[in-house]
């Protein structure tokens, strides 16, 4: 685990980058269809080796921990960064070096640490539906391979990715089968979405084959449980430190404000509810520590999905409370508070719902790994 110093040497260091590479006017530019700003962004993240920020030095990564990705999954939500950096890091590495072949780890991890293929993860239904245990999916295996069949949806940043971590049910049995799939070539379509801040899309797979070396093997219970953990902790962080930066944007506002000759922020009313905005905010970061705290342990299943359902509902809690609190400014297209309200909407159903995440952290309880 980091040093504190380090831990904030790091966070002084991506907060600058951040500051001056996607400021507001490049996040605005994003958000109305502009590629520019997120090249940029993905360009930066591989010349500071954020991309393998997390991967073991041998594979051409930084060689940091969890807490290296911690910090910078914090950044790019107070930001409204999009997310491909981070699933690529958090999500997608740490799975294909945990489940790939030994021979086929180096050629795979390496790169992605470098940034030479950008990948994303998804195993949504074009209705929504979000179940690791029962994708949809189906994979038969054929000589070399298998074959897929079925359509994948949801997918954020599906669009820029050459890459896509994906399970497939195994045909005539049981089994979840975890693929790393190249989409260069496949029938990828963008989706409209609520949150503006990302690029969704979806993957229709008609007969696509894949290599046996991106097939990475079979999922078993705890393998599954360590996949859906590490989406959420990422998600939760990701909701966290984006509520606390729009509960500071809130605190500005109400103190800078005035009405009938005093600061609003002086007026009991206001005052409660940046109260209660700042419950939420720090409510949502100390689960997302937790969560960071446990992972990789027995506990971090159950706590991972009750510190993403929690904080996702936190942030959407204090990103609806911040459009009232910058008034009529707050309701136009031109001001950023819409932004935070349709990624925090997004994030309740990002990786799976706050209801699905609740019930998975209660099965788990008693047992159950399936939901």
């Amino acid at each position: 685990m980091m040093a504190q110093s380090d831990t904030e040497e790091l966070r002084t260091m991506v907060r600058e980058v951040l500051a001056e590479i996607y400021t507001p006017e490049a996040l605005r530019s994003a958000v109305e269809g502009a590629q520019e700003p997120i090249e940029q962004l993905w360009d930066t993240a591989v010349k500071l080796s954020w991309t393998g920020i997390g991967v073991d030095e041998r594979f051409d990564g930084a060689g940091g921990g969890i807490d290296d990705l911690a910090v910078l999954a914090a950044e790019f939500g107070r930001t409204l960064a999009p997310t491909s950096v981070l699933v690529h890091t958090g999500v997608v590495i740490p799975a294909v070096t945990a489940q790939a072949a030994p021979d086929h780890v180096g050629k795979l991890v390496g790169p992605l640490a470098r940034g030479e293929r950008r990948a994303t993860a998804g195993w949504a239904t074009r209705g929504g539906a979000w179940s690791p245990q029962r994708p949809s999916v189906r994979a038969k295996s054929i000589d070399g391979g298998v074959v897929l069949t079925g359509e994948v949806s949801w997918v954020p940043d599906l669009v820029d990715a050459d890459d896509l971590l994906l399970l497939a049910g195994l045909e005539g049995s049981d089994e979840v089968l975890l693929l790393l799939v190249d989409v260069t070539s496949r029938d990828v379509r963008s989706i409209a979405q609520l949150d503006l801040t990302r690029r969704y899309g979806s993957c229709t797979f008609d007969g696509s084959e894949v290599p046996a070396e991106r097939v990475l093997g079979v999922l078993d219970d705890v393998a599954v449980q360590q996949l859906v953990a590490n989406a959420a902790t990422w998600v939760a962080i990701d909701s966290a430190a984006a509520a606390e930066a729009v509960t500071a944007d809130a605190v500005t506002h109400a103190k800078s404000r005035h009405q009938f000759g005093r600061a609003i922020g002086s007026f009991q009313a206001v005052k409660h509810t940046l109260a209660e905005m700042y419950c939420h905010a720090r409510e949502a970061r100390a689960l997302a520590e937790v969560a960071i705290d446990v992972a990789g342990t027995a506990e971090a299943s159950r706590l991972a999905s009750l510190a993403k359902a929690q904080c996702a509902d936190s942030y959407a809690t204090v990103a609806g409370d911040a459009v009232q609190m910058f008034g009529g400014i707050g309701f136009t297209w031109e001001h950023h508070a819409h932004l935070h309200v349709r990624r925090a909407r997004a994030n309740q159903a990002l990786y799976g719902s706050s209801s699905w995440h609740r019930e998975r952290a209660a099965q788990t309880l008693l047992g159950n790994t399936d939901p």
